[in-house]
């Protein structure tokens, strides 16, 4: 793992590294059956009822592919980091702004993971000693620990993810194969407690929960031996295993009539075990939220030690988690959609259809602010914003209208740009 995220950040990747997409697609596969993904299974899953279920996150599934697949080609043809292609594409303060805002969805994904930390230590706590602490006391202290492994333990944390990853995958599908056997009702219900959602509002509430990855797929696929590795490596995990973990826990959740991911695994028999796998889980995939957030603010704060922007950020992240996300988690992942998708949809305008495959200059780096790419970045976001909140749309699925509003406005306003840049004093 660590060849792909820790070599080779600021220069092309050699010839001599790159590997198949196959392996590329099964190391970020670990990502699809992690404990969020049950959970917003779970919960648009019983939004929706089955039925949709079926037909809107296959859909997501498809959407995350095109995008993902298109930013992962521009990855093998420049074999440079997302923050390098970032900066020659945005300008150093563009990419600034963007490092900010990945830094902010991994503390959004911190607390997200320790409010499930809490609920599984409670849990656990309260069936083996009758004891149940509250729930902003596990998360200050567990986050001192998650806070100091970030710092010391790291390399070791990331070992232990290899080895929870196939065991996560038996509990995906030992637990739709649970609610599989339970399920006794109708195809088309909903949970009562569930809010109403749209199919197009479940689309990108998906496509949320792994925007991140899809629109800095070439830090992964600059390491990919050819184009059509970057397929490969996006279709597994943002199609085939998401998919395949969405559904289980949609029907497990209407199986059991609970969207409380714990309490169904609970209902279903999964017993202590399953939720002891969850706490473990989740402290390990926030140890690398935590990482990956002080890794973007270093960019952006280069003259801190990496481990006082480490302490910051998880001071950050335990604040994140005493707000609660968990209570809003489809609106947070809606919410990331908005703010990711424009960036996709930009990469693809400029690179395949200004550039016309023309591979970046690191010449470009540390350049002046590209205010196209910025002013169509901020569009495209605003429309998706917009659309859910005033129901104006484009296509019905709010994700969709931001990316074409985002790479439609970049090529107008970048025309603009250049004839003013062309135009005589």
């Amino acid at each position: 793992m660590a060849d792909f995220t820790q070599d080779y950040p600021t220069s092309p990747v050699p010839e001599h590294r790159t590997v198949s997409g196959l392996r590329i697609g099964l190391i970020l596969g670990v990502l699809a059956f992690a404990v969020p993904g049950l959970v917003a299974g779970a919960e648009i899953g019983g939004a929706l009822g089955l039925r949709r279920s079926f037909i809107a996150f296959p859909l997501a599934g498809l959407l995350l592919v095109a995008v993902g697949t298109a930013v992962g080609i521009i990855g093998v043809y420049n074999r440079l980091s997302s923050y390098v292609l970032i900066q020659c594409l945005f300008g150093r303060f563009g990419a600034n702004l963007l490092c900010l805002a990945i830094a902010l969805s991994m503390l959004g994904w911190y607390g997200v993971n320790m409010d499930l930390l809490s609920a599984a230590l409670q849990h656990l706590l309260g069936q083996l000693f009758d004891w149940l602490p509250a729930a902003w006391a596990i998360e200050v202290a567990a986050g001192v620990v998650m806070t100091v492994t970030a710092i010391f333990g790291f390399a070791m944390l990331n070992r232990l993810s290899a080895f929870i990853a196939p065991l996560l995958l038996l509990l995906t599908l030992l637990l739709g194969a649970k609610g599989l056997a339970d399920f006794s009702g109708d195809w088309a219900s909903t949970l009562p407690q569930a809010p109403a959602l749209r199919s197009g509002q479940a689309i990108t509430a998906v496509v949320g929960g792994l925007i991140v990855t899809a629109v800095l797929m070439q830090d992964f696929t600059r390491f990919a031996r050819r184009p059509r590795d970057a397929a490969t490596a996006t279709a597994l995990p943002c199609f085939a295993f998401s998919s395949l973990a969405y559904l289980c826990a949609a029907v497990a959740a209407i199986a059991v009539s609970e969207d409380d991911i714990l309490l169904v695994m609970l209902a279903l028999g999964l017993g202590l075990g399953a939720v002891g796998l969850v706490s473990l889980s989740t402290w390990v995939t926030n140890v690398i939220n935590l990482y990956s957030c002080a890794l973007s603010l270093s960019t952006v704060f280069p003259g801190r030690p990496f481990w006082q922007i480490t302490v910051v950020s998880g001071v950050l992240g335990t604040v994140a988690a005493l707000l609660n996300l968990l209570d809003n988690f489809t609106t947070f992942l809606i919410g990331l959609s908005i703010i990711f998708a424009p960036i996709g949809g930009i990469f693809i305008a400029d690179f395949y259809l200004l550039r016309r495959l023309r591979p970046y200059s690191l010449d470009l780096l540390g350049g002046r602010p590209n205010w196209a790419a910025l002013t169509a970045w901020a569009l495209g976001a605003g429309m998706a914003f917009a659309s859910a909140q005033t129901g104006t749309r484009l296509t019905g699925i709010e994700v969709v209208d931001s990316l074409l509003v985002a790479s439609l406005s970049y090529l107008g306003l970048a025309w603009c740009q250049r004839r003013w840049a062309a135009a005589p004093a």
